[in-house]
């Protein structure tokens, strides 16, 4: 009973989060996925293949290790896991209830529906801890239980937590958020009561937040902050008995030893950089487009911690310029190293994904500045913050959809689908552009105009293909056409190359709207590449181009097909 009190409204939280995950965003059945692939493959890789040893041992870097080339890189003689095994550690518990469960089956991969099922169970069981840590950090501020409480909502709602709990739950993101809000409250507690449980706690997070993401060792920079100042920081360190430091250093060597202790098993090397061919480039940080580029910037994708971000400057009257700048120095750290990772955008990434785990320390300002304004200010304030809830529930199902790109949407087109989550705007952002000089155009078809309005796909266009014409394989289409290109235009486009044998070589559909190049409700020619898979023409196969209106008024002028092949 007294659990369920302890961590009733983080529960509450995380049901919020998947009450809009089931009725607006949608369940994801692959939940091990992309990067979050490397984090997990250390669990089958012991537990089900047995191919983790494979210093010296040929057998052992089988066709399995050498395919997974999103998690396996080429080290010395051998393959080893680019990825930290921490959050491996943390799936462990969820992994052999899904692996040794009542279904247990010899014959299992680790990719099995069961196990995408069991890290989902996973990462929302930490998002709770998180939570509670998160609170419980809180508290050693002061803060009241109604202002946490509504922090705590936001993080679920309005930040990338949404994203990568149900999503890229299998990425290392809110294990990391779990584990530091952990480091950051045992080290608040120790400065506050000098108790050396805190000190053993702190630094068992600490080891563990090193296995999960190395990089993450950042996180003691804020240390001097959640301190008061610098001064009291020192005064800190000084009254830090001998022993204490002795047992920090201890835990956090023995937990760190696993990860060098699974380097050893694949490679003969305990201290190894997994990151092969990738690296941090300190004389070219991109330090303001992480924060502000509409790629993947942090302030633009979760202004929730831009406001709290402003909220720093709070401190300052309040808590001292010492305090403010032991906020703000590391920060400027944190923010330059990670701008200056070869990578800068991170992939495949939702806002700035690094951020993630240090949304806590973005917070404690924010909840500051919440308990020290007055009543009134507090509910505009709220109000205002609220309002980044929606907007980041909506750009969730955005990246979720194509509708934004996950690491190229410039300016123009995040304007352009900004809110917008219509089906006729999902991929295009997405759309292929092509460099026509590095091909060579080996023909065109001009298409009389068309105004109609029609309900299923009507053929406006048909082309015998000619063989003598296409020496070359057929790679490219391009499409051209003029239309204002109203947004709220549900029309569909659809191109097919079928055989002799009407047996379709290539189809694709799209809405008329991707065609679109300036403003949409702006009559102009816009254009759209189909880019083909070296399609060998030979007798009897023809081109067909079709149309769907959907019952509305449509006004297709200047149709044109251009045909390339590669020079």
């Amino acid at each position: 009973m007294k659990l369920i009190k302890l961590i009733f409204f983080e529960c509450l939280c995380v049901f919020t989060l998947l009450l809009v995950v089931h009725f607006y965003l949608g369940h994801q059945t692959e939940i091990i996925k992309s990067d979050g692939k490397g984090y997990y493959d250390y669990l089958p890789s012991i537990f089900i293949h047995d191919d983790i040893y494979r210093y010296k041992q040929e057998d052992q870097v089988n066709a399995r290790v050498k395919n997974l080339t999103i998690a396996y890189v080429p080290y010395e003689d051998g393959f080893v896991n680019k990825y930290p095994c921490g959050t491996a550690l943390l799936e462990l518990p969820f992994f052999l209830v899904a692996h040794f469960g009542i279904n247990h089956d010899t014959t299992s991969t680790g990719y099995e529906g069961k196990y995408h099922r069991a890290i989902y169970y996973a990462v929302i069981l930490y998002l709770i801890l998180g939570l509670l840590f998160f609170k419980k950090l809180l508290r050693t501020f002061n803060i009241s239980s109604w202002t946490i409480r509504f922090l705590q909502l936001l993080l679920v709602l309005a930040t990338p937590i949404l994203h990568y709990t149900y999503y890229d739950g299998s990425y290392s993101h809110i294990y990391s958020f779990f584990a530091v809000t952990a480091f950051w409250y045992f080290i608040r507690q120790h400065f506050l009561l000098r108790k050396r449980k805190h000190v053993i706690y702190a630094a068992l997070f600490l080891g563990l937040i090193t296995i999960i993401r190395q990089v993450n060792v950042l996180v003691i920079l804020f240390i001097p902050f959640l301190t008061l100042g610098f001064p009291n920081f020192i005064k800190y360190i000084k009254e830090l008995k001998v022993l204490d430091w002795a047992l920090a250093l201890f835990i956090v060597l023995i937990i760190c030893s696993i990860q060098g202790i699974i380097w050893y098993l694949q490679s003969g090397s305990v201290l190894i950089y997994s990151y092969q061919g990738e690296t941090f480039e300190f004389l070219k940080p991109k330090f303001f487009k992480v924060l502000f580029s509409y790629e993947t910037g942090l302030f633009i994708y979760t202004p929730l911690l831009f406001f709290a971000f402003l909220s720093v400057f709070n401190v300052w009257p309040r808590h001292g310029f010492n305090t403010f700048l032991m906020w703000v120095i590391p920060f400027l750290i944190v923010n330059y190293i990670f701008s200056s990772w070869h990578s800068w955008t991170y992939g495949a990434c939702f806002s700035l994904r690094p951020y993630v785990e240090y949304i806590s320390i973005f917070m404690i300002p924010l909840a500051i500045l919440l308990q020290s304004i007055t009543l009134k200010k507090g509910f505009l304030l709220g109000a205002l913050l609220t309002l980044s809830a929606p907007l980041n529930i909506v750009q969730t199902y955005q990246y979720k959809n194509y509708i934004i790109h996950w690491w190229t949407t410039t300016k123009e087109q995040y304007w352009k689908v900004f809110l917008r989550t219509e089906k006729e705007f999902e991929g295009y952002v997405w759309k292929t552009q092509v460099d026509e000089s590095q091909f060579e155009k080996i023909g065109e078809d001009q298409i009389s105009e068309k105004d109609q309005e029609h309900e299923t796909f009507e053929k406006i266009h048909h082309k015998i293909l000619d063989p003598e014409l296409f020496k070359n394989s057929l790679q490219l289409i391009k499409l051209s056409l003029d239309n204002d290109f109203d947004d709220k235009d549900k029309s569909r486009i659809a191109l097919a190359i079928r055989d002799s044998l009407n047996k379709d070589l290539f189809w694709f559909d799209l809405p008329t709207l991707h065609c679109a190049e300036k403003e949409f409700g702006s009559w102009h020619t816009g254009h759209y590449y189909f880019k083909l898979n070296d399609i060998n023409i030979e007798k009897g196969m023809f081109l067909e181009m079709h149309l769907e209106t959907l019952n509305q008024p449509k006004s297709l002028k200047n149709i044109k097909l251009e045909y390339f092949s590669k020079k």
